[in-house]
């Protein structure tokens, strides 16, 4: 018997109906939306230290999927932007219509893919606090 392996196969990330989410109210108030299956909407970053993301079409990927409203600009990473390690990966929009937004990154890998990748994994819309 031979036995063989496939590098790089697995599903696709871009295509989001590989993403699996489910909705948490936080004991915060705030409601996120937590990508936990196997694969993660991707999120484009630029390629400085600071992360940044390079376009608004991952995110919005992202929110049309769970059913949220767009955005039409990108953000830094605000740990970065503010030298604070407790937000790294953390990207917000304080005028966002349902209340302020945040995007949290991870490092994700397809299953049985060997590649990681930039990824979503959890959405949050919090009604109830500013920075």
């Amino acid at each position: 018997m031979i036995a063989t392996a496939l590098i790089g196969c697995g599903p696709d990330p871009s295509n989001s109906d590989y993403w699996h989410f489910k909705k948490v109210i936080e004991s915060s108030g705030a409601t996120s939306y937590i990508f936990d299956g196997d694969v993660k909407p991707p999120l484009e970053l630029n390629s400085d230290k600071n992360a940044s993301l390079t376009s608004t079409a991952d995110v919005n990927a992202a929110l049309r999927k769970i059913g949220l409203p767009a955005i039409n600009e990108t953000r830094p990473d605000k740990g970065y932007a503010e030298n604070n390690r407790a937000w790294r990966g953390q990207y917000l929009w304080e005028d966002y219509p349902q209340g302020r937004l945040i995007v949290s990154r991870t490092t994700a890998r397809s299953k049985g893919n060997f590649d990681t990748y930039d990824a979503i994994w959890k959405i949050t819309i919090d009604r109830t606090k500013s920075i």
